[in-house]
C-alpha cells in the first residue's frame, strides 16, 4: 500500500499536475488515502475503465501478500542485522563482516594512519601490504 501522497507528490514531480490533483481530491473520506502500486500504475498510463478496474482489483488482491513479504524481509534483515552486530568477525567502523584477522590489520592501518597524519602506500602488484613494522 502507497500513501496517495506520495504518489500525487510522484506525479507532480513527473509534470503531470492534474493527475497530481485529482489523487488529492480522493485522499479524502470516503476514499482511502493510501493506494496501489497497479492502481498508481493505471492512474499514470491513464488506462480505459475496465482495464483500470481490473488493475485496482489486481493490486487489492496481492496488496496483503505484498504487505506480508515486506513485513517478512523486514524480519530477515533485523535476524540479520542482530547476527552480524553480534559476531566476533564484525567490524563496526567499515560496517561489513571480516575475518577477524582482516580486522585486526584494518585496525592496524587506521592506527597508523591516525598516528602519521598520510594517507596508507598503494598495495605492490602482488597484493601485499604493510610491512610489519615498517611504512
Amino acid at each position: 500500500m502507497l500513501p496517495k501522497a506520495i504518489v500525487a507528490n510522484m506525479a507532480e514531480v513527473a509534470g503531470d499536475g492534474k493527475l497530481a490533483r485529482l489523487i488529492r481530491a480522493t485522499m479524502r473520506p470516503p476514499h482511502s488515502p493510501v493506494t496501489t502500486l497497479p492502481a498508481s500504475v493505471a492512474a499514470a498510463l491513464r488506462l480505459p475503465g475496465r482495464l483500470s478496474a481490473m488493475m485496482h482489483v489486481l493490486g487489492e488482491a496481492i496488496a496483503p501478500f505484498w504487505l506480508s513479504y515486506g513485513l517478512y524481509m523486514a524480519q530477515v534483515e533485523a535476524a540479520c542485522l542482530g547476527h552480524c552486530i553480534g559476531c566476533r568477525g564484525y567490524n563496526a567502523s567499515v560496517g561489513i563482516w571480516l575475518p577477524i584477522n582482516v580486522n585486526a590489520l584494518l585496525d592496524e592501518a587506521l592506527r597508523l594512519v591516525r598516528q602519521l597524519g598520510r594517507p596508507l602506500p598503494p598495495r605492490d602488484r602482488e597484493g601485499g601490504g604493510l610491512e610489519p613494522g615498517g611504512y
